[in-house]
Formats: structure tokens, sequence, C-alpha cells
């Protein structure tokens, strides 16, 4: 199944659960890029299992998504390439009877919860989403090194012993004392 545009109706599943892997496609891969705002990815699936737990307890999906994305270094921006293989579960709970369950009735160290109404659920934005968390927020090529020093200021205009770099407000500080 392609893996944009997966909305699935949850009237429509078994208590014991349906299982499917969504592979996107060329076209979809780009959409997923531009919405990410990186520089490409190149695969992208999910395998997923989806269970019905009840009107109240909601519905489970779980699974991994996988992906190949390149990204733009932090200090270079030249492209680093990365594998991703992230396992999720999270738990959607229509709006209606969130307010009814108590904190007992969720675990928030096995699955997350995200509140939905009506009867459709869009898995592919909970693929897409698992996807965005996995990758690496700070991208980093190989060759990569912080070439600067971190410079200190005392913030009062005045340099401190060995700060080589005027700072902006020192000719400013210099006027208010004649004054």
């Amino acid at each position: 199944m392609k893996l944009l545009n997966q909305e699935i109706d949850i009237r429509e599943f078994p208590r014991s659960g349906k299982t499917f892997e969504l592979v996107a496609t060329a076209e979809e891969c780009a959409e997923i890029c531009e919405r990410l705002q990186i520089r490409a990815v190149d695969k992208a699936t999910a395998r997923l299992k989806i269970e019905s737990l009840g009107e109240r307890a909601g519905v489970l999906v779980s699974g991994d998504v996988e992906g190949n994305v390149t990204q733009a270094c932090v200090l270079t921006l030249e492209d680093v390439r990365s594998d991703i293989a992230e396992e999720f579960a999270v738990r959607f709970v229509n709006e209606a009877y969130a307010a009814h369950n108590t904190s007992d009735d969720f675990d928030p160290d096995e699955e997350d919860i995200e509140l939905f109404t009506g009867d459709i659920i869009d898995i592919s934005e909970v693929v897409v989403q698992y996807l965005s968390l996995a990758m690496d927020p700070y991208p980093r090529a190989e060759n990569a090194e912080e070439s600067g020093e971190i410079r200190f200021s005392s913030g009062s205009g005045t340099d401190i012993e060995g700060d080589d770099v005027p700072h902006p407000f020192a000719a400013l500080k210099k006027l208010q004392d004649k004054t």
C-alpha cells in the first residue's frame, strides 16, 4: 500500500487487529522530503498493526518505521545520509471518551496518547511524525569540526582580559561615562 493519504475508519477494524505494510512511492518520498524540509528521502516504509481496544479505550497503532534520509550538516551544510529504524506505539482515544478515562487507563511508558474526533485516523501522519522524530536533530558530516572558539563577555561593554574582539556597546559606554 502507498504510505501517504492512508486514513482508516476505526469501525472497520476487527478487535483482533490487522497488520499491513506501507511503502512510499518516489512521489511520496519527495512530498515527505518537502514537508520535513530535508535534502532527500530515498526510502520510507512502515509495518503496522492496528488493534481496536474498544470504544472507550481507543485504537492502538503499533509497528516500526524505516527510512533513508539525507539532511544538511549543521556545521558544513554537506549532505549527511542516515538510515532510520524506529519502533513506536500510539493509542488513539476519542475525545468524547478521554474525559472519562483515568490516568490508570493509560501507561505513558507503553505508548503515546493522541486524541481524535470522529471515526477516521490518518495513519500516514503517524508514520511521518515518527520518521521525523527518529531523525538526528543536529546531523554532522564525518569530517565536520567546530572551527571557532567560544568567546565570553562580561556583558558590560568592557573587554575581558584576553578578549581581542571589540564589543559593540563599548563606544557607547565611553560616551555615557563623559556625561
